[in-house]
């Protein structure tokens, strides 16, 4: 059984895109939108913390990563600046290549 759960929404927007994977309690959301802007919000664990996307890539083995700039936009006092933030996608092995073509797809449209 895999562990990861993804939901991807493409707009002619941009991408939204929810990552859970709930044995480690991990929630990721990631918006890239020409209208509301490049985030991430790594939900959990908790604290929630939102930054600001400069870049993502995602391997044709399903490392997903995303380079952020500047510091948590929930909570200035947080320390963590430039988060890099990496996320080994584990979903079903025969949907792995259309779902990594689709976030590269979301990624390429809106980063452009």
């Amino acid at each position: 059984m895999r562990k990861d759960t993804i939901e991807i929404l493409l707009e002619k927007d941009g991408l939204n895109m929810r990552l859970i994977n709930i044995a480690e309690d991990k929630r990721l959301l990631l918006t890239l939108s020409r209208k509301h802007g490049n985030f991430l919000i790594r939900r959990f664990p908790e604290p929630s913390m939102r930054f600001q996307v400069d870049s993502c890539t995602i391997t044709d083995s399903g490392l997903f990563t995303v380079q952020c700039t500047g510091g948590d936009l929930y909570d200035a006092a947080n320390p963590l600046k430039n988060l890099h933030y990496t996320w080994q996608l584990d979903v079903q092995s025969e949907l792995m290549p259309a779902v990594i073509q689709v976030i590269r797809s979301g990624i390429n449209h809106r980063l452009k």
